[in-house]
């Protein structure tokens, strides 16, 4: 390298240029076969010592080398709007631009003058390639065009022509790296002008609106071949709520041919009015890689093209307006009541689950504590304790070396004191409790707390005898093995299985159908579809009420030893439903039932047994092995009782034992239900066993109690144990989601079906449907829940200026504070347009001091009483000082006049923050603001509460 080139590398100024900056050619020669490049403008490249050329880059993206005495800076460039040519620019946007700078320039045309040019440099073959990969949307039928009423506040008026929503997270449907660029060059602009805009323009700016493609029409015949659209409500909606909010709009104009673009002053804006350098229309000739940045309350764009051309374009939006319910009146339960998703069967003839009871292992005693387990994807496997048996003494790790005397399997899920037992309580003596399968026990504890549910007890039992029934599902007898001594004539009673039941309807005095179902894994789902059957038959001998149990306790190691011999149980002792490693069952104790009653018991039901159905394999592979198309049969006949359709279906409780044969036949079988119809939102599906086991005879029953919790939840549970599925399941056709986490139904109600197989060939469904009783939510949120899910308000286009157009929205020029009435009626369906009525303008700033003449505080600090506050020195400001309780945690909120009725808190419960949303005064407000702080320090609280201004801050008085 000669001493001239290193000099350059520290020094790169050359005749007054530096490699980046913009240039004229001038003086340079031609010749006949070239093109006159002189007065043209570009970019200045690398400096050739050796020649002493510069390369320079021309505007149309052509690069030549010019002697350094034909290159000299461009200089008293006149601008658009100042005097510049039609093809004049601002800026020359390049990869060596300064996004500080371009940001800061951008910002200051804005202010003056209202738009900014900026001009990229760009090859013609380039465009070419861009408009060729447009085309191809529009021979696989991707282009649309707009309506009439909005096309040309799109596009500019002038212009007619199919356009294309660019989806940046769409990287297959369109791949031009020209333009995709663009549109990501598109949201730098936006990134780097944001801290300016709301100084140079009025209005900060949050986002950007999709990309659209456009390519004019080139001619009649093409126009005609895009017939314009109706414009609907919700394309017109669509439209206004960009179009109120766009702050600037910028257009790329992608070429090759150019457009003549006239940026069109609008006369009766202030904005406009207030613009230093905006005296004028504006004309622009976009030629290729000009870009136009335009303030949209100063100006309309017109455009006109000359030749087949691409346009990209997008608008830079402030924040969508919030719109806060300030107060609902009328009927409420018109928003509790759920306006989407699968509705109830109609009439009266319905089965109420009214109570449910749980006995299951990691002390989930109660169904809400199952529920709570359920929901964290709890495991709740142990090893086999002591107090069982010993199950040291049978074990062996390989499944493939064991004695026949021997498990690989040494885990179950447990439920703990299992062996303990009120006997007092139902009036047995101590002789035949000693003798009582403990199976029995555990059905009378928990069909006790279920009856409970519905006020029978056994002292009311006692003195009234009831028409009811009970059905108990269990499998497997292992209680006759067991040495219990001398019974005497109690021996009978505690080894026969079918007293289970029987001792239930002796001991509270039920009258009704009872009996005890064994088809193995299947048995509770049967028990509770045969009961079910009998009470909805009211026809010769009504029941008042019905009682389904399943219940399943291990208490010898010989279940162990049967199904490890036949390699039926997880190594691990887990059930991993639908995970690739699924590799056999877990088994598990537990006991759980549900009640029901007949008819229409809306306000006291935790849901509906909607449907059930039950049914036989036949013949199959094997005695074992299941089959498919039973189980879809089965499948249908639920869904027929509950007179639904499977696109209703929003979770299902597979059987799920996690082996690599049974899950794929079971999910299979859904698939073929569910592919029947299209459905609108994928169905959830998980399985209970992964959590507890397997309970067998008992498994069906946890599962039903779990699908009423869900659907009166509104919620579905995880499966565990779940990190690959098992490849042998179908559900590259199957619209749905095996849940991992816990989700929401996506309506305030749903259904949850179950599945159970008896390894026998016995098969149930079930059907549960629900709505959300569990968080019916506060009723502003529901309130502006149904507001959002509404179709939007209707608009008749009269004119061409959008702001001028009469509709059921909120005015065009509506402001922070306005109010508006939005009316409910019964009658009212999900399509029925939302209406805006104007109902009060936001107060003026001389006005907005709040009418309430006092506040009062209450809190845990004075025992939830109220204590009158200062007023402060600021009018609206209103002061107290408190003391911290021993806990450490002051709890307060506000009271207006001190009205119970008036209450003021934060938008969140036990809010910590200062900056949280104030709401209110309303009526059984319970949310309030938490402290942290040492005992007994003393803080002062500073309420402001005017009609525009809200704010809470507390300090120590020393501040």
């Amino acid at each position: 390298m000669d001493s001239g080139t290193t000099m350059l590398a520290y020094e790169p100024v050359v005749n007054g240029l530096r490699q980046g900056c913009l240039v004229r050619i001038a003086g340079a020669p031609t010749k006949a076969a070239d093109p006159d490049h002189n007065g043209k403008l570009g970019q200045l490249g690398e400096f050739n010592a050796a020649n002493m050329t510069f390369s320079v880059t021309l505007l149309d993206g052509t690069s030549v080398d010019f002697d350094v005495n034909h290159v000299v800076l461009a200089s008293n460039l006149a601008k658009p709007g100042e005097g510049g040519a039609e093809d004049s620019f601002d800026l020359l946007l390049t990869s060596q631009t300064s996004p500080q700078v371009l940001g800061e320039e951008i910002s200051t045309c804005l202010f003056e003058k209202g738009f900014c040019v900026l001009r990229s440099l760009q090859k013609v073959e380039d465009c070419e390639k861009a408009l060729e990969a447009a085309k191809e949307l529009d021979q696989n039928g991707k282009f649309f065009r707009f309506p009439e009423e909005v096309e040309e506040h799109y596009v500019g008026e002038g212009v007619t022509g199919k356009c294309f929503w660019l989806d940046p997270d769409d990287h297959k449907t369109f791949q031009d790296k020209l333009v995709l660029g663009y549109d990501v060059g598109l949201t730098t602009i936006a990134s780097l002008i944001q801290p300016y805009v709301e100084d140079t323009c009025g209005a900060q700016i949050t986002e950007r609106s999709p990309a659209l493609l456009t390519i004019p029409f080139k001619d009649d015949a093409e126009e005609d071949d895009y017939p314009s659209p109706e414009a609907t409500d919700k394309v017109l909606g669509s439209f206004l709520t960009t179009w109120r909010r766009q702050v600037l709009k910028v257009v790329q104009c992608v070429g090759p041919a150019s457009v003549a673009m006239a940026l069109v002053r609008k006369d009766d804006s202030p904005a406009a009015s207030a613009v230093p350098k905006l005296k004028e229309d504006i004309e622009i000739a976009c030629e290729r890689g000009t870009m136009v940045i335009f303030r949209c309350n100063c100006f309309d764009m017109e455009c006109k093209t000359s030749g087949e051309t691409l346009m990209l374009s997008t608008a830079f939006l402030k924040p969508c307006p919030e719109m806060v319910i300030d107060a609902v009146e009328g009927d409420l339960e018109l928003f509790r009541t759920a306006s989407a998703g699968p509705p109830q069967p109609p009439g009266d003839d319905l089965a109420n689950v009214m109570a449910m009871g749980s006995r299951m292992a990691a002390n989930w005693d109660e169904p809400e504590a199952a529920f709570t387990g359920l929901l964290c994807s709890t495991d709740a496997v142990v090893k086999i304790p002591l107090r069982r048996f010993d199950i040291d003494i049978y074990y062996h790790e390989d499944m493939n070396a064991m004695a026949p005397w021997q498990t690989y399997c040494r885990h179950m899920c447990v439920v703990e004191a299992a062996e303990y037992f009120d006997n007092k309580l139902f009036e047995i003596s101590n002789m035949e409790t000693q003798g009582m399968d403990p199976r029995q026990r555990m059905v009378m504890e928990v069909g006790a707390k279920v009856l409970a549910g519905i006020g029978v007890t056994k002292a009311t039992a006692n003195r009234q005898v009831s028409n009811a029934g009970i059905a108990v599902g269990t499998d497997g007898h292992e209680w006759p093995s067991m040495p219990k001594g001398d019974l005497g004539a109690c021996g009978n009673s505690s080894n026969a299985l079918g007293i289970t039941a029987n001792r239930f309807s002796f001991t509270f005095n039920m009258r009704g159908p009872n009996f005890l179902i064994d088809t193995a894994c299947s048995a509770s789902l049967y028990a509770a579809h045969y009961i079910k059957t009998s009470l909805m038959e009211r026809r010769w001998d009504p029941l008042e009420w019905c009682l389904a149990i399943g219940v399943q306790l291990y208490i010898t190691v010989d279940g162990f030893i049967g199904c490890s011999q036949a390699h039926m149980l997880s190594p691990e002792g887990r059930c991993k439903t639908f995970n690739a490693s699924a590799d056999g069952y877990q088994r598990g104790d537990g006991t759980n039932g549900f009640v029901m009653k007949h008819g229409n018991l809306k306000d006291d039901r935790y849901g509906l047994f909607r449907g059930s159905n039950v049914n036989q394999d036949g013949r199959s592979a094997s005695l074992t092995a299941p089959n498919g198309p039973a189980q879809e049969q089965c499948i249908w006949g639920a869904i027929r009782e509950a007179r639904m359709t499977p696109p209703e279906s929003s979770v299902w409780e597979c059987h799920g034992t996690g082996t690599s044969l049974g899950d794929p036949i079971e999910v299979g079988a859904v698939r073929k239900v569910q592919i029947k119809n299209p459905r609108s939102e994928p169905l959830m599906v998980a399985s209970i066993k992964a959590n507890i086991g397997h309970l067998e005879g008992g498994a069906a029953m946890s599962a039903m109690v779990k699908c009423i919790l869900q659907v009166c939840s509104t919620t579905c549970c995880p499966t565990g144990h779940f990190r690959s599925l098992n490849p042998h399941l179908e559900h590259s056709t199957f619209d749905a989601i095996y849940q991992t986490e816990c989700a929401h139904f996506h309506y305030a109600c749903g259904h949850s079906q179950v599945s159970s197989f008896g390894f026998g060939g016995s098969n149930g469904h079930g059907i549960f449907w629900g709505e959300d009783i569990c968080d019916i939510g506060d009723i502003k949120v529901l309130a502006m829940s149904k507001v959002r899910k509404r179709p939007y308000p209707e608009v008749r286009p009269v004119g061409r200026n959008p702001d001028n157009w009469d509709s059921d929205w909120p005015a065009a020029d509506a402001k922070d504070g306005d109010k508006y009435t939005v009316t409910f009626d019964q009658d009212d369906t999900d399509e029925t347009p939302i209406r805006w009525e104007f109902k009060e303008s936001a107060p003026d700033e001389d006005q907005e001091n709040d009418d309430t003449e006092s506040y009062e505080i209450t809190g845990n600090f004075n025992d939830w009483t109220s204590d009158r506050m200062m007023a402060g020195s600021v009018t609206g400001v209103f002061v107290t000082t408190v003391e911290v309780p021993e806990s450490g945690i002051l709890e307060f909120r506000f009271l207006a006049d001190g009205d119970d009725e008036k209450v003021v808190g934060p938008a969140i419960p036990k809010c910590t923050k200062k900056t949280e949303k104030i709401i209110g005064p309303e009526k059984g407000l319970k949310n309030s603001w938490m402290v942290h702080s040492t005992s007994g320090t003393e803080l002062e609280v500073q309420l402001l509460m005017t009609k525009k201004w809200r704010s809470v801050v507390w300090l120590k008085p020393a501040d």
